[in-house]
Order: C-alpha cells, then structure tokens, then sequence
C-alpha cells in the first residue's frame, strides 16, 4: 500500500527546488535560462556603474504564457503587461542570517528616486484600485505573502484590457515594477499581515496627489479577489 507524503515534506520540497533554482541551477532545461546572464549587455549610465537590463521576463526566460504563470505565479492571458518588469530577487543567506538587494541605481530601469514607504495589509483586506498619471511605482513584499493585481486600462497600449496577477513574497522574492497608467491592487494571502515596500519614482505630493481610484469591485475590471479552492 502505497503512503502519501507528509505535507509538510511536500512543501519543504517545493520550496527547496525554487531556492535551486533562483541560485541559477537549471534543474530542467526546458524551464528557462539562468537569470545571471542579464548583465552580460548593459550599459554605462550616470553613476558610472552598468545598468542590468530586465527584459520582459518572458523573453528573458524563454518560457511560452503557461510555463511562465507557473515560474512567476503569474495569472493572465497573453504575458505581462506592456511595461510591467519582473525583477527577480535572490537571497543571499549563511549561519549568520540572510540579505536581498531590492532596488539598485544601475537597474536599467530605475529613473530617479522619490520616495519609501511601507504599507501594510491585513488578512481579509482589499486595498484597490490605485492608478498614478506619472509615478511609476516599484512593489517588493517583504514579510508575508500578497496578491498583487494589474489591469491595463491605457487606451494606447498593445495589451489593454490585460489582468495580470502576482503572488509574491517571502515565498517569491520580486521586484514588481508598475508603470503609470496601469490599475494595481493588493491583498494579503493568508492569515498573516503583509508588508509591501514601495520604491516609488516620485514624492508623494500632498497639494495635489498623483492618485486615481476605483472600487474593489469596479465592474470595468471584473476581477474576483475571493480565494481560489480546488
């Protein structure tokens, strides 16, 4: 008679195979590429450091949409949002404690500085939709787990209309950049509080706020934040 696994085994598992594979170890050869190879083309820029380049990380991974949802935990129909970049943390850790870069000035997509600030989100909670004209914001989970939606309402776009979902956090370290124009929402996963850094592009401005909002449940959108079963 054969036994299952023990659960908890199943998913010390799981999280081994991704730390493997986030130190650049292609366990399968047809899952991707190793992401260290970004710094091979950069250029110099104003710091006189180079600049990595993030590609769409479908085309830095060489995955089709299917595999890429898988690696990312990404939901969505035709890739990433026009714009959106996926920057992919690593976690340097020994016996004295561990340590994550989030944000460099030589990431080929980092501007300008603006501003930090931590949010947090409590279990149960929704805090959607937001929109900016001209920040650019930049989301890194840093205790617990969210999910993160985008919605590309920009009427130029090639992928307007376009959901994309991440689930990131202590259990996929990201670096989620948001351009304007693009609705972003989050929420914790869960029953831990979640605590999101945001690196954005510009200072808050408090005489006249960059901020455009919807409702949650905004019936343009149609997203449904409810917990997938199954």
């Amino acid at each position: 008679m054969k036994t299952l696994p023990d659960a908890g085994f199943s998913m010390w598992l799981m999280d081994f195979l991704l730390a493997f594979y986030r130190q650049g170890i292609n366990l399968c050869p047809t899952v991707g590429r190793d992401f260290k190879s970004r710094r091979k083309n950069s250029s110099p820029n104003k710091f006189g450091t180079q600049k990595t380049r993030h590609k769409p990380l479908a085309e830095a991974s060489g995955m089709n949409v299917q595999a890429l949802a898988n690696f990312c935990y990404l939901e969505g129909v035709s890739g990433v949002i026009d714009g959106v970049i996926v920057k992919q943390l690593k976690v340097h850790a020994d016996e004295r404690g561990w340590l994550m870069e989030i944000l460099r000035c030589d990431d080929e997509f980092f501007d300008q500085f603006g501003q930090v600030y931590l949010t947090t989100c409590y279990p149960g909670v929704i805090k959607a939709w937001h929109c900016h004209s001209e920040q650019t914001d930049r989301l890194c989970v840093v205790k617990g787990m969210a999910k993160v939606a985008l919605w590309d309402g920009r009427e130029n776009s090639p992928t307007k209309g376009e959901l994309n979902v991440f689930y990131m956090g202590e259990r996929n370290p990201i670096l989620l950049v948001i351009p304007p124009g693009v609705w972003h929402g989050f929420t914790a996963v869960g029953n831990e509080v979640a605590f999101l850094l945001n690196c954005p592009n510009r200072p808050y401005n408090y005489a006249s706020p960059d901020e455009l909002r919807r409702p949650y449940n905004d019936p343009e959108i149609g997203y449904d934040w409810s917990v997938r079963h199954g």
